[in-house]
């Protein structure tokens, strides 16, 4: 499946991530925005998050699915999702 087909806005997707247990996938990029997709069989959209005022071009999970994001715009943002 290609997620950047999916991507509301069609913009150019830079990184993507699953969480710890594989249940859900962020992707981000361009639009600044970060998608958070269920990791079942259709990839179903389950949130946007938003907050950078730059592309993203980095997203990780942390152990406790925290999901921690890097942006063009020199910020670091710790989500609690």
């Amino acid at each position: 499946r290609t997620l950047s087909n999916s991507h509301p806005t069609q913009a150019e997707i830079l990184t993507l991530a699953y969480n710890q247990n594989t249940t859900l996938l962020a992707s981000a990029g361009v639009d600044r925005s970060i998608m958070l997709w269920s990791a079942n069989e259709n990839y179903d959209n389950v949130a946007v998050l938003k907050g950078h005022t730059n592309a993203i071009t980095a997203l990780t999970w942390t152990f406790t699915d925290r999901l921690l994001s890097t942006s063009a715009d020199k910020s670091i943002v710790n989500w609690d999702v």
